[in-house]
């Protein structure tokens, strides 16, 4: 399974609730990636025409800064 896959896999199952109205996303459960957090040092979301844009901002470290 390829990343993408596995991510789509898991926001299927635990990330997106489907209500009498529309899907909703249950944010708890929502992830972009999984072990960064101690690294993201700020975060940001816009609505595009109609898209949803996440920006986040990583703690820069010297292995970072390396690649």
């Amino acid at each position: 399974m390829t990343a993408f896959n596995a991510a789509i896999s898991y926001h299927l199952e635990h990330a997106v609730l489907q209500d009498a109205n529309s899907p909703a996303i249950n944010y708890e459960k929502f992830a972009i990636s999984r072990g960064l957090e101690a690294m993201i040092i700020s975060t940001s979301t816009e609505i595009i025409i109609g898209k949803l844009e996440i920006k986040w901002k990583l703690k820069l470290t010297k292995e970072l800064q390396n690649h």
